[in-house]
């Protein structure tokens, strides 16, 4: 994977961004939000990970957003593994449904993660963020390390594994996954990237290598590992949740759904487990854990935009309590079950203090709560956006040409790097070709990575000064559409024939979702498979095609 890491020591020649750091190396967090466009966002993460060497926790409203940060984060890390993504589940609240395993190993992952990696750097969403997790001290008794030369009571060991949740299997394929086969364990833990294959003598561990869950072959040998839990709901504390469910309030519950709750508690108490496990753990006597909890003391917390995410929180509370009735009111659910959300009250508690910040924004808004800040903020005008060519690469390569004479230093992420290479070097303009970046650039270069950014920018030490990094990506060169997370996208109507015909006459040009531009000739009648129909006739360069008058949603105007 290419490597951006090294383009961050150009941070520290920017003044306004060497005082964020040292104040927040003192732990004293900035009031006004720090107005850092969504562009950059990723690599100030990392550049803050980079020079601090702390752990950061950072949140975003939509789900969508959280896993686009996590991967452009990783383009900025020398260490990508360090960097993770908390998913949210996707049983709405109070639904009984299953996870995903994938979602189910992901988030355990992370929470290992969090207890065993130095300095992780995790990213969120408000509805991860705002679930109920198992006690902290529930997560660290069920971490356990294997290593060379240790005996284990093989018996003893299967069954510590079926109460962390793993599912005993002929073949492991799957993380949560183990199987036995003599005195051979393959068990694959969630917060392992392949599953581990360990061969006893004795009751003495042997050896052990990783191998790949497809072809069951063996890949590489290791003296220790760490596993963790493989379930949220752990069957050591299904007791805790059978006495909660046989107290709740049953008389309202239609025939159906007291059966279903009866054999949620027959399956506890004998000790079995079932999908859909994990919506239990809110039943609980101990006090459930948040995401906070599971964080280290010294972890920088930073949150995207504030108004979206206190928003985003009163919603999802909002639409779990109308949830929540209208299953009491279908007698599905009990009145006594116990919201698997924390609400507000409960979380702005970790974000905002009573006198000193809590959580550092990164965004341009501050909490409701707070006067709004009318002040410049701290990294907005650092930033700014390079032009934009949609294609039109002859402009494109002229300004890269003019700023290489300006002495400025370039950086140009893109996939199509031997197409821009060649009309660079065609005008004269010297090109570093690297896989990844081992330091800087100098000033008056033009780099060429082949990586997938989404936007690029421009660093200045100061508004209006000359740029210190330009970084130009496809975006910029073709017009690659920008992320934007949009809940509900409106479906696209195409054209119908009196909007078409009332934009476009003979002779005008038109664009063709698959042929591209042409020139729009009028109607014709052709006979095609002995069906006569109306066409488009549109002439293209060096050929001519008819559509028929229900493609128009594909065929748009143009100047």
């Amino acid at each position: 994977m290419t490597n951006l890491s090294p383009l961050l020591r150009l941070f520290n020649q920017v003044s306004s961004i060497t005082n964020i750091l040292e104040n927040l190396s003192q732990n004293k967090f900035p009031v006004s939000p720090l107005g850092v466009p969504t562009s950059v966002r990723a690599a100030i993460l990392a550049g803050i990970k980079h020079d601090l060497d702390r752990p950061l926790f950072i949140i975003t409203t939509h789900a969508k957003q959280a896993r686009h940060l996590t991967r452009q984060i990783r383009l900025w890390c020398s260490q990508d593994n360090h960097v993770t993504y908390l998913p949210e589940p996707e049983a709405s609240p109070y639904e009984r449904t299953a996870w995903r395993r994938e979602t189910i190993s992901d988030r355990l992952a992370t929470l290992t993660a969090l207890i065993t990696i130095e300095n992780p750097i995790v990213v969120t969403s408000v509805k991860a963020l705002m679930h109920k997790l198992m006690p902290l001290a529930w997560f660290k008794k069920g971490l356990h390390t294997y290593r060379i030369n240790q005996v284990i009571i093989l018996n003893k060991t299967l069954e510590t594994w079926l109460n962390l949740g793993y599912q005993a299997k002929d073949v492991v394929e799957m993380p949560g996954d183990f199987s036995r086969r003599g005195g051979i364990l393959d068990v694959f833990p969630p917060s392992q990237s392949d599953p581990i294959r360990i061969e006893l003598f004795g009751d003495e561990i042997d050896s052990m290598r990783t191998f790949d869950p497809i072809t069951q072959r063996s890949k590489q040998k290791i003296n220790s590992f760490m596993m963790g839990p493989a379930s949220e709901m752990c069957l050591d504390y299904a007791e805790q949740i059978v006495t909660t469910l046989k107290n709740m309030d049953t008389s309202q519950l239609h025939p159906m759904a007291r059966e279903t709750l009866q054999n949620v508690i027959s399956d506890l108490s004998f000790g079995s487990t079932f999908s859909g496990i994990e919506n239990y753990l809110p039943c609980i006597s101990d006090k459930p854990a948040s995401i906070f909890d599971y964080l280290s003391p010294n972890t920088l917390i930073f949150v995207e935009n504030t108004l979206e995410l206190e928003a985003a929180i009163h919603d999802i509370t909002s639409q779990a309590a109308t949830r929540k009735s209208d299953l009491i009111a279908q007698h599905d659910l009990s009145p006594d079950w116990v919201s698997p959300l924390f609400d507000w009250d409960k979380l702005s508690t970790c974000l905002i203090g009573d006198s000193l910040p809590k959580s550092i924004i990164l965004g341009f808004e501050t909490w409701s709560n707070m006067q709004p800040v009318i002040e410049a903020k701290a990294l907005e005008t650092i930033f700014t956006t390079p032009p934009s060519f949609a294609g039109q690469l002859k402009l494109a390569v002229q300004e890269i040409k003019k700023r290489y004479q300006n002495a400025e230093r370039i950086v140009i992420t893109t996939r199509q790097f031997a197409r821009i290479k060649g009309l660079l070097n065609a005008v004269g303009v010297p090109i570093s070709h690297v896989e990844t970046l081992d330091y800087p650039p100098p000033p008056k270069s033009v780099t060429l990575l082949k990586a997938s950014l989404q936007t690029g920018w421009v660093l200045r030490s100061h508004e209006n000064s000359a740029p210190i990094l330009t970084i130009f990506t496809d975006n910029e060169l073709f017009g690659v559409r920008k992320f934007q997370a949009r809940p509900q996208p409106r479906k696209h109507q195409g054209l119908t024939p009196e909007t078409f015909f009332s934009d476009v006459k003979t002779g005008d040009y038109v664009v063709h979702i698959e042929h591209g531009i042409g020139v729009f000739q009028g109607l014709v009648r052709l006979t095609v498979s002995d069906v006569e129909g109306e066409y488009l006739e549109i002439h293209y360069l060096g050929k001519k095609s008819s559509d028929e008058l229900n493609v128009l949603s594909s065929i748009l105007p143009t100047n």
